[in-house]
């Protein structure tokens, strides 16, 4: 992406970075092996049903695969099952690094998302609400159809 400061007349083209290979290749296989509550979450935020928020399943960022991305309101949501009780200490590291690339990160339950959709689909919403909005982005936060 290309930025003009016309106070300092400079210009600055950010740098994107690309995953590693291997990753992308990971990536794809995750967005064709679902877990359910996978499946249950991407049925309810998927093609923009969420104040027209575009969601990305299982999408790359640096050497990482975050479960759901939305590039408008930098929004990671992790689904987590039994796995991550015992990789805590990988998940904090992780979390640092999106965080520090200026990523706001939900994580939910894979119990929550399947026994409580309501409620994972209404903190997803008061976060959308609750970050900084773009200029080019409306200020409502809705789930289409509701």
């Amino acid at each position: 992406m290309n930025n003009y400061n016309p106070q300092s007349k400079t210009f600055f083209i950010r740098k994107k970075e690309y995953s590693p290979r291997y990753v992308i290749a990971l990536a794809r296989n995750l967005r064709n092996n679902m877990t359910d509550a996978e499946k249950i979450l991407w049925e309810k935020i998927s093609k923009r049903k969420i104040d027209g928020l575009r969601f990305r399943k299982q999408h790359s960022i640096g050497r990482y695969i975050v479960d759901f991305y939305c590039f408008e309101k930098k929004l990671v949501i992790e689904l987590d099952g039994d796995i991550h009780d015992s990789q805590k200490e990988y998940d904090h590291n992780r979390d640092n690094e999106l965080t520090a690339r200026g990523n706001t990160i939900l994580r939910f339950k894979n119990e929550e998302v399947i026994n409580n959709i309501d409620y994972v689909l209404s903190r997803i919403v008061e976060t959308c609400k609750n970050i900084a909005e773009s200029p080019h982005k409306s200020a409502d936060c809705t789930i289409g159809g509701l």
